[in-house]
């Protein structure tokens, strides 16, 4: 994976793999992928949605 990132106090990773933004949660894996044009406000309300 590139440019990994884990989200402050929380049990959340993001990854980019290219043009593709991938957010993981710690024991789930994987939960979404954000492509093309996204924002900070999209990957917040995945993890809010997800947590």
């Amino acid at each position: 994976m590139n440019n990994m990132e884990i989200i402050e106090d929380t049990s959340f990773i993001v990854s980019n793999e290219g043009d593709v933004l991938v957010i993981h949660h710690e024991e789930a894996g994987e939960i979404a992928r954000l492509e093309g044009d996204f924002s900070a406000e999209d990957v917040e309300e995945v993890v809010e949605d997800y947590d």
